[in-house]
This record gives structure tokens, sequence and C-alpha cells, in this order.
């Protein structure tokens, strides 16, 4: 008999406890399976821009203004190659703070696409063969 758990959307962390005749497996899983669903479904911006966010929480004030300017490029400007799904007034207070970008620049635009991905893509890939997958055990 196998148990499987799986909590959050972007760190992704699957438990599947199985019992077997040679004792219990424990499987971990992460971001790697979620990515690898997103990339089939060609929404990956979503988790990148997510794990983006993640990374310039921690980055150094003298350089978030670059890093902000170059995260607005890839996932924030209509048409960027990247773009995500925002609402026209998170993408309008996006813009009024980046002459001065602080920690929490984009704490908002990251909070929406989480929500995006915990309430469509995510239980999506939970009913995927890429989860299934990931969470086979051996």
């Amino acid at each position: 008999m196998c148990v499987c758990v799986c909590v959050c959307v972007c760190v992704c962390v699957c438990v599947c406890v199985c019992s077997r005749a040679k004792g219990m497996r424990v499987k971990l899983i992460g971001q790697k399976a979620f990515l690898w669903f997103l990339q089939s479904e060609f929404s990956e911006e979503n988790l990148q821009f997510w794990l983006a966010c993640e990374e310039y929480r921690v980055t150094p004030p003298w350089q978030q203004g670059a890093k902000a300017q170059s995260m607005y490029g890839q996932y924030i400007n209509p048409g960027s190659p990247q773009e995500v799904n925002l609402d026209a007034e998170t993408r309008e207070a996006l813009l009024r703070v980046m002459e001065e970008p602080a920690g929490d620049t984009f704490h908002e635009a990251q909070q929406h696409v989480y929500h995006l991905m915990a309430k469509d893509s995510y239980p999506r890939f939970l009913r995927s063969p890429h989860c299934l997958e990931a969470l086979r055990v051996p």
C-alpha cells in the first residue's frame, strides 16, 4: 500500500510512503517534476518568476535596481518572452515602484502568480502522468 501527500505549489514537495516486503520507502520530489509539467503546458514562466522573486528578496540593496529591471523585462513587460499573467492593477503598481525598487517590490505580483498556480496548474499537475511518474516508488 502506498500513501502519497503533496504539499505547497512552488516548493512542490511530495512524500510517498510505501510499505512493501522490504520495509517502508520515502521518496521526495521537488520543483523539477512540477517544472517538467509546466514546460509540457508551456507555462513554466510562472514557476520561474516565483523562484526569481524568492531570489530577489535576498538580493543586496545595491543590486536590486538592476535585478528588478531585468525581471521586469523578462516577466512583467507586456509582450516579453516569459510574460506572466498579471491583472492590470498589479502590473501598474509594479511599474510605479520600479524607479526605486525595494526588497518587497515583487511581493504582490509573486502572490498573484502563486495563487494562479495553486488554483490552476498545481491541481492539474497532481493528476498528471508527470506527478505519477515522479511519485512511483521502485
